[in-house]
């Protein structure tokens, strides 16, 4: 399904060299649904070849691609959340001085988004109106805890509720009480699920939301967050796509923690 659309694929990259070459495949793919496309990966940390990977990828496709390395940000940001934030708001800081483009697709470049995804489902998002942001599903296994923001499915920060656990409750019973049982699998056929914040590796946005939203990777306290909440804590029409599935195999992580 073709749109009449005008897309900004962006990425935030670190050590990312074994998934780039399929993820980008991927973006190729979705870019030929829209009618111009610009690509920007903003790299940092990267202790493989991720830049020598994204520099060949840039010269052997036809797609505008835009490669900002931000060198070594550990000694300045020495928590990963502040460092992913940071290089999030990098891109958003180029994607708003950007004239005529409608919509951003934000990807993670990493085993996430490195499966052929199914470009109908993918589209699919472009059958309905009046949203801010369009999130991906693994129906296998919805693996982006940390991101999710719902009264039901998950309405806390569950790792800070793991930090923040009673006295007398250990590591792994918080774990357990507070991750683990929230794991979830979310079948294709569902309807759209509105949330207050997600993205589980891949989202459309409409770029006219995102003016002055912007990242952060730490709580008031100091102590992490995920850095994704804060981004959508000014988008009011949030919701999960169960038909844009980016990956249908079961995650290492979300296989050894699920309660199924």
């Amino acid at each position: 399904m073709s749109v009449p659309y005008s897309l900004v694929v962006a990425s935030a990259v670190r050590d990312c060299a074994s998934y780039l070459p399929d993820v980008f495949k991927n973006i190729e793919r979705i870019s030929k649904e829209f009618d111009d496309v610009k690509v920007i990966f903003v790299e940092s940390d990267s202790s493989d070849d991720t830049l020598s990977v994204l520099n060949s990828i840039k010269k052997s496709t036809e797609l505008p691609v835009e490669i900002v390395s931000l060198g070594k940000l550990q000694n300045e940001y020495p928590r990963r959340t502040d460092r992913i934030a940071f290089a999030r708001n990098v891109y958003l800081d180029i994607v708003e001085r950007m004239v005529g483009y409608d919509y951003l697709l934000v990807i993670d470049a990493d085993d996430i988004s490195a499966e052929r995804m199914n470009i109908e489902g993918v589209m699919s998002c472009f059958d309905y109106e009046d949203w801010d942001m369009m999130t991906a599903n693994q129906p296998q296994g919805y693996y982006d805890l940390w991101a999710l923001r719902h009264k039901e499915l998950m309405p806390y920060d569950c790792w800070k509720k793991v930090m923040n656990r009673p006295s007398d409750m250990t590591y792994q019973e918080a774990v357990n009480n507070y991750v683990n049982k929230w794991f979830i699998k979310i079948d294709e056929d569902q309807p759209l699920i509105k949330v207050d914040s997600s993205f589980g590796g891949s989202a459309f946005i409409r770029i006219d939301s995102i003016r002055g939203c912007r990242h952060i990777g730490h709580n008031e306290d100091g102590t992490i967050a995920c850095e994704w909440p804060s981004f959508c804590s000014n988008l009011d029409n949030i919701f999960i796509n169960p038909k844009f599935v980016n990956s249908t195999i079961l995650s290492e992580h979300v296989k050894a923690n699920m309660m199924i």
